[in-house]
This record gives structure tokens, C-alpha cells and sequence, in this order.
């Protein structure tokens, strides 16, 4: 096929409204990079289908766009007043949700949350606090263990006395 014969059989038109295979589109692509009336071609083709789809185009009808906005407004998620839940929804789920602005950058807690914090950290402080209380009493209690043996080694080395004092 010449490239005269991709721009007199329609093979443009197929490209441009992607109606050619994938091995098809890829040769059609590298022939186009190597001549430039093809390209020519194609751009103007590409040009006469998007005129013919401005010119042919159905506009929408009057009031469609505020209708889809009433119905997005409408919508549960994004619902900010008391209107009726529209028919397509649950029924037995009607709550109500609001837009919420967020302007801080702390992360907020539930009140149960925090004073369950509380109630964790002071606990945490009391039992750190038996903690060094119990290692000082070990510490202490391992000394006066090893005071002890030194003292009984003492004992078992000095020789013992049998006279009675008199």
C-alpha cells in the first residue's frame, strides 16, 4: 500500500476514531513520522472530525445543569440541611452529615478517650514508682546478704575459743 492509498481509503479516519488494531495503529504511526503529507493529512482529519462533532452536537436541554446540581445538593453525603432523604436512599439510615472546616492541626480526642489516657499515665507513674521502689529494696537486701556471708566466712575462719572465761 502507498501512502497516497492510506490517505484516499479511509485508513486516517479509522486511526483518528481509533477503530484500527494495535499492530495496525503502530505501522500506521511509524509511516506517519517518516512522511510529512501523511501527517498533513491526519492533522486535517483530525481537524474536519472535530468540527463535524462542534457543529453536530446536541445541546443539553434548559435547567439540566441546575437539576444536576439540585440532585448532587440532594445527595446524603453532602447534605447540609433537613430535607427529606430522596427515594433512592435507605430510609432507616437518616442522618445527617455537615461540612466541617478544619483549621487546626491537633489531632482531637473523645473525652472518654482522654480521661482513659489519664487514668493510663497515672497508673503507669504509680507502678513506675513501685518499680524503683522494689529495685532500691533488692539492691539493699542483696547487700546486706552479702554482708552477711562476709560475716559468716569471718566467723568460720577465726579459730574458736573453748576455755571458759573466769
Amino acid at each position: 500500500m502507498t501512502r497516497h492509498s492510506y490517505i484516499d481509503d479511509g485508513t486516517i479516519e479509522a486511526y483518528v476514531l481509533g477503530l484500527m488494531t494495535p499492530v495496525e495503529k503502530n505501522g500506521f504511526e511509524q509511516l506517519v513520522l517518516q512522511y510529512p503529507e501523511l501527517q498533513l493529512a491526519l492533522a486535517h482529519t483530525q481537524h474536519k472530525l472535530e468540527a463535524l462533532a462542534a457543529n453536530e452536537a446536541v445541546p443539553p436541554p434548559t435547567g439540566a445543569q441546575e437539576h444536576l446540581y439540585e440532585f448532587i445538593k440532594g445527595l446524603p453525603a453532602l447534605r447540609v440541611d433537613n430535607r427529606e432523604v430522596p427515594p433512592f436512599t435507605d430510609t432507616k439510615q437518616t442522618k445527617q452529615y455537615i461540612t466541617a472546616e478544619v483549621s487546626s492541626t491537633y489531632i482531637r480526642v473523645h473525652k472518654y478517650w482522654r480521661l482513659a489516657f489519664l487514668v493510663v499515665f497515672i497508673l503507669s507513674k504509680i507502678f513506675l514508682g513501685f518499680l524503683i521502689y522494689y529495685i532500691i529494696r533488692f539492691h539493699e537486701a542483696k547487700a546486706e546478704m552479702k554482708e552477711l556471708q562476709n560475716h559468716r566466712q569471718e566467723q568460720a575462719t577465726t579459730p574458736v575459743d573453748n576455755t571458759l572465761p573466769k
